[in-house]
């Protein structure tokens, strides 16, 4: 508390006391009286976090970060001095304005946009399910450009379908690397489920692939061996098309709900962090905590599967 004796509070004009419980702005440091921050809503210098300002005590004059340095840019939220040309602040996600000489600070043109992809322009304070989309990039961190743009349309038009390539080519894993952990379960069970189930067919149907190359590559086979193996593999295939076709339906549904799944975490997670009204610190380490990816998950889950797998074979085999 000694830290803010002097300054005042941007909303009612008070000075701080040692009594006086206070609520600090996650992006810029500035402090208020906790009813007073609730009353708004949001931070009385909100206006001014576009500019790269950060809260530095009433002692010293308040100056605007510089956003690009000569040497790099230093996050205004958690104070990481980053590369010259970073787009996002590897430690908490902000968005820090790196671009190209000759653009605005957060993309082209304007200084007050940033482009998102698809040649959409975004202001940092747009938001996404009352959510400033600096705090939704903060959150999901890679990948930002591809969803900031998705997650407006399904805010804007409440579609709830979608589609994500990177969840039909990786399911069910791309759900516990985007820590969705609930749907990656009931996916990575599914898929567990179909590959037990049709162990059997796909194995016949394999065997009779192979069997039928041999008997081709002998010489000395006769018509009556070649119908013989071509009729086993013709037997196999309808159920192996069936494993399949259900394997490809629950790659398409993963890809068609992943968008809308992720979307709804983001927010309800953000929503629950700014409901509480942490302080800079503890706010940083949550959204640290529930955003951004995890290879260590999506890699796990994957080794996970494989195990799972072979326990029960060997189950299957034992009894």
């Amino acid at each position: 508390m000694d830290r803010y004796e002097g300054a005042v509070c941007p909303v009612c004009g008070q000075a701080f006391t040692t009594a006086d419980d206070v609520v600090v702005c996650p992006t810029c440091g500035t402090p208020h009286h906790r009813a007073c921050w609730m009353r708004e809503g949001r931070c009385a210098n909100e206006g001014r976090h576009v500019e790269g300002y950060a809260w530095q005590g009433p002692e010293t004059q308040e100056q605007p970060v510089e956003s690009e340095p000569e040497q790099g840019s230093i996050c205004p939220r958690c104070g990481a001095h980053n590369p010259k040309d970073t787009l996002f602040c590897p430690r908490c996600g902000l968005p820090l304005g790196a671009r190209p000489a000759g653009e605005g600070a957060f993309g082209q043109g304007s200084p007050y946009t940033q482009s998102y992809g698809e040649a959409e322009a975004v202001s940092p304070d747009e938001t996404i399910d009352g959510i400033p989309v600096r705090e939704v990039a903060a959150y999901v961190r890679t990948g930002a450009h591809s969803y900031i743009p998705k997650f407006l349309r399904m805010d804007r038009t409440k579609k709830k379908a979608g589609w994500n390539w990177a969840a039909f080519l990786f399911s069910p894993f791309w759900f516990f690397y985007r820590k969705l952990y609930a749907a990656g379960a009931v996916a990575l069970s599914a898929l567990l489920a179909l590959s037990v189930a049709f162990y059997g067919p796909v194995e016949a149907y394999l065997d009779a692939y192979m069997q039928l190359g041999e008997v081709l590559a002998q010489e000395s086979a006769g018509q009556a061996a070649v119908e013989a193996a071509m009729q086993a593999l013709q037997s196999a295939m309808p159920m192996a098309a069936l494993f399949l076709i259900l394997q490809l339906v629950l790659h398409l549904t993963c890809a068609l709900v992943a968008n809308r799944l992720y979307f709804k975490k983001t927010t309800g997670d953000l929503h629950a962090l700014i409901g509480q009204a942490q302080e800079g610190q503890a706010y940083r380490l949550q959204l640290l905590r529930r955003g951004g990816t995890s290879l260590l998950f999506g890699f796990s889950s994957y080794l996970l599967y494989d195990l799972a797998y072979m326990l029960v074979m060997q189950l299957f085999t034992m009894f």
